[in-house]
């Protein structure tokens, strides 16, 4: 579970969320659609404690992400926007680095390997050096991050951009896999026609706000995955 409840959320004095409040559920994939500089990534960030909170309170499974930011924490894996990845390492070298910071634990060869092909990275690709992946390649590494992690929460910051129509379908259908029991996903996009295509619950922010008249629930038309 994720609830923000009356978070303002100010950088260098300006307020970039407002008095914003949810509470999303376990099994749900969430969409929050704005404008660039709406507060999209703020609230990425505020769910992994990285953001200052001026005000208000966020939990993460009922973890209070100030008061308890290390247990909160382990809980969410973050993809930041364009996924990068250190280039002078292979698939799995990288893979197993970014596992490692977030669990301090290394995964073992054959734990990486799974990851990755449920992720959907051919192992023609595994011994590849990350400088030579596409965006959508990378996205599907970081994606395996998440597996390997089991974290229960999934935050993804503008995962569309720059994808051709075949590559946000394959996406979708990853990211939808990833929404099991006790699993949220969470989606910062400027894209509504990607966010109205795999999302459970859109959510509008404009300006920090986030719209209660243009919050919906709303059925998923992801594509079936096509090989």
């Amino acid at each position: 579970m994720i609830a923000f409840r009356n978070v303002t959320l100010e950088i260098t004095g300006r307020q970039v969320l407002r008095d914003v409040s949810f509470e999303l559920p376990h099994q749900t994939l969430a969409c929050f659609v704005g404008t660039a500089a709406a507060g999209k990534t703020q609230l990425l960030s505020a769910i992994l404690g990285l953001a200052p909170i001026s005000s208000g309170q966020v939990l993460v499974n009922e973890f209070d992400v100030v008061k308890q930011p290390l247990p909160a924490r382990k809980l969410v894996c973050l993809v930041p926007a364009l996924a990068p990845l250190p280039t002078d390492l292979s698939v799995i070298e990288a893979l197993r680095f970014l596992v490692w910071l977030g669990t301090v634990r290394a995964p073992s060869m054959p734990e990486t390997v799974r990851a990755l092909r449920r992720a959907d990275v051919p192992d023609v690709l595994m011994s590849q050096r990350c400088s030579q992946l596409t965006q959508f390649q990378r996205l599907c590494v970081w994606l395996a991050g998440f597996h390997l992690r089991q974290a229960a929460v999934l935050a993804v910051d503008e995962p569309a951009s720059d994808l051709n129509m075949r590559q946000r379908e394959r996406l979708s259908r990853l990211l939808r896999r990833a929404v099991e029991p006790n699993h949220q996903v969470v989606v910062a996009t400027r894209d509504e026609a990607f966010a109205r295509r795999l999302a459970d619950r859109m959510y509008w922010l404009e300006d920090g706000v986030v719209d209660p008249e243009r919050t919906t629930d709303v059925q998923p038309m992801w594509p079936e995955f096509r090989s």
